[in-house]
């Protein structure tokens, strides 16, 4: 067969409907080497009459493939496939590292047998590099000899090429190796991160937004040379502009005999599940989804910031920033566009129009977001306490991560609020951290005692913080120590404020009511009326309580101020004569980040409380609005 007719015997791609069917028949390996062939502990070879059983139920595949593992380290090669070709075999072929078909005697021998293609691994134009990939010196020179020696013996031959991080540069240069050889086709296929693969993942695996470019030019180059390209466990968005070349993953089957270990191995041959909902992609049959083992360890941003590109080609968001001090956009759920491919588009242009990310992604920004730094709390009570608590306070640096993070989002107000914000044992240093993020407002609140044990000097250092609130359990000192189970902490939280307030003027100091009882309410009033506990009064119904009634109807008898407006603006409309003209309160929101989902949920020790029965309301709720009921109390008269 000549090289012409070598390329020309390639057929159409495999489809979902006429796959390609590998079968497995051997786990050995040469050498590990540093790809995701190997397996561990590879089972015996499976016997003859078991691979043709299993065989039997694919004869409408586009064609048998023979892998593993390497199939010609098993002994009995030439029986099998003068087996297979007996059962009828269609275009039955070999993936083969090549070595064993070093000389034209055995290509022709296996050609005579009923063999009609081989696929060798070939995974570099450069000698060095693929003797790395497969740990074995000289493995390139010797593969290059077994394609020569398919190609004179008639066989159609075809390159499988496994894309790594160092290799992927070249993969041009190695459609110019395949055209001078004559082979038919090359399959760039993506390394999974399995086998050896797995432990070297960071040094094998490529990203995608980086490759791009290198797989698209590699494509286009083979197709012009005449030879058939295939992409295999790539997205569409990982080269665009290869989507006629993409195999999806059900255009495969791998087929395992059924004997011995073979069936434990399935997991390792078979395509990785791809993540579907990819965001706003208008992905074809040909794409498998994001798959899994590359987004548990890259994540999946350069994935959605390109599939969101190709709703809009070619397009930049129109967001002018004018005049004064300009930051950039916030992300606020948005994806940033990470691939040289946007860097090329962008330079092109005028301008961005000021904004940074790839596409138009209208994503709402919250007007407040919470975040919480996770540590043991100094509330003993669980309702308020937010029990189970973290056995050990998180790593600064978590904290640090999840607050930048949070910086992303666009929210004009960050609060940081639960019960054992304020207790992490570096919660001074954090606080100052969030100064340094430019969010226009932070606000704090929580069981304040614990800031009493700060320096002037680290307090000094919260200028930046907009507002600091102690959670109050009681209105003396008896009945809040005994909630917060330390003796001295209602002493300890004024006094941290009262420090506060004067060695950091510019920040609004405050303190709020936690009622448990509605009986409550009256002593902290009076507390606020004689100027002895600092800022405007503000009430939060525990997540423990009693009648609303109750607590109505003793607001009730206090005169038009401060204290009975707080009061109101916790009751459900119409319970309060004369209330109308008050704003309710806002309601608490979860923690934002990677928080446990006990830890996330809205804190029993927050400033704003939670309430059933309630409307939507607006970032800020006017007056007029109903705050509907509070979660733990009843209308019970």
């Amino acid at each position: 067969m000549t090289t012409d007719q070598g390329k020309a015997a390639r057929r159409s791609l495999p489809t979902s409907d006429v796959p390609e069917v590998r079968l497995v028949v051997c786990g050995g390996v040469r050498a590990p080497g540093r790809l995701d062939q190997a397996l561990d502990e590879a089972p015996e070879d499976p016997a003859l009459d078991a691979v043709v059983a299993v065989a039997r139920a694919h004869t409408g595949a586009e064609s048998w493939m023979l892998t593993g593992g390497e199939p010609t380290l098993r002994r009995d090669l030439p029986r099998l496939v003068r087996a297979l070709a007996d059962a009828g075999a269609p275009r039955l072929g070999l993936v083969t590292d090549g070595l064993a078909l070093g000389t034209p005697k055995v290509a022709s021998m296996l050609a005579e047998l009923g063999l009609t293609r081989v696929r060798v691994q070939l995974h570099s134009a450069r000698a060095d590099a693929h003797d790395w990939l497969v740990g074995q010196p000289g493995a390139w020179r010797r593969a290059v000899q077994g394609v020569r020696a398919a190609v004179a013996a008639g066989l159609e031959v075809e390159l499988q090429v496994t894309v790594t991080r160092p290799t992927a540069a070249h993969l041009s240069e190695l459609a110019d190796v395949a055209t001078k050889l004559g082979v038919a086709a090359m399959v760039l296929r993506r390394v999974t991160l399995r086998g050896p693969a797995a432990g070297a993942d960071v040094a094998v695996s490529p990203r995608f937004g980086l490759i791009q470019r290198d797989l698209e030019a590699a494509v286009q180059r083979g197709v012009r040379q005449g030879l058939t390209m295939m992409l295999e466990g790539f997205p569409r968005c990982a080269a665009p502009a290869t989507g006629p070349a993409m195999i999806p993953s059900d255009a495969v089957v791998w087929v395992l005999p059924g004997e011995g270990r073979w069936p434990f191995q399935r997991a390792h041959y078979e395509p990785v599940s791809g993540e579907r909902g990819c965001v706003g992609c208008p992905r074809d049959a040909r794409c498998s989804g994001a798959p899994t083992d590359y987004v548990r360890r890259f994540g999946r941003t350069e994935i959605d910031s390109e599939s969101v590109r190709l709703v809009n080609p070619g397009r930049l968001p129109p967001t002018a920033l004018e005049g004064g001090e300009v930051y950039p956009p916030a992300r606020g759920g948005r994806f940033p566009a990470t691939r040289p491919s946007y860097v090329r588009l962008a330079v092109r242009l005028p301008s961005l129009g000021g904004d940074p990310l790839v596409a138009e992604q209208e994503v709402g920004r919250p007007e407040r977001l919470r975040v919480a730094f996770l540590a043991p709390g100094r509330i003993a009570d669980p309702v308020l306490g937010d029990h189970p608590q973290p056995p050990e306070p998180e790593t600064t640096r978590a904290a640090r991560v999840r607050l930048v993070r949070a910086a992303q989002e666009g929210a004009r107000t960050l609060r940081i609020a639960s019960a054992g914000s304020l207790a992490h044992p570096d919660a001074a240093e954090l606080l100052r951290e969030a100064t340094r993020l430019q969010f226009p407002r932070i606000e704090v609140a929580g069981e304040a005692g614990a800031l009493d044990a700060c320096s002037d000097m680290q307090l000094r250092r919260l200028r930046g913080i907009t507002r600091v609130d102690a959670a109050l359990f009681g209105p003396d000192a008896a009945t809040h120590d005994a909630v917060v189970g330390i003796e001295g902490a209602f002493d300890a939280a004024l006094r941290a404020l009262d420090r506060l307030g004067s060695l950091v003027p510019s920040i609004e100091i405050g303190c709020y009511a936690v009622l448990t009882a509605p009986t409550q309410a009256e002593a902290f009033a009076e507390l606020w009326d004689l100027g002895d506990l600092p800022g405007r009064p503000w009430f939060r119904l525990a997540p423990r309580g009693g009648s609303l009634h109750t607590l109505a109807s003793i607001a009730a008898t206090w005169s038009a101020g401060a204290a009975r407006d707080a009061i109101a603006a916790v009751l459900p409309k119409g319970l309060l004569a004369g209330s109308e003209a008050v704003a309710p309160a806002p309601e608490a929101t979860t923690a934002w980040g990677d928080v446990p989902e006990h830890l996330a949920k809205p804190s029993g020790s927050d400033r704003l409380g939670c309430y059933t029965g309630r409307l939507t309301l607006g970032p800020e709720p006017a007056p007029g609005d109903d705050p509907g009921i509070a979660i733990g109390w009843s209308l019970d008269a």
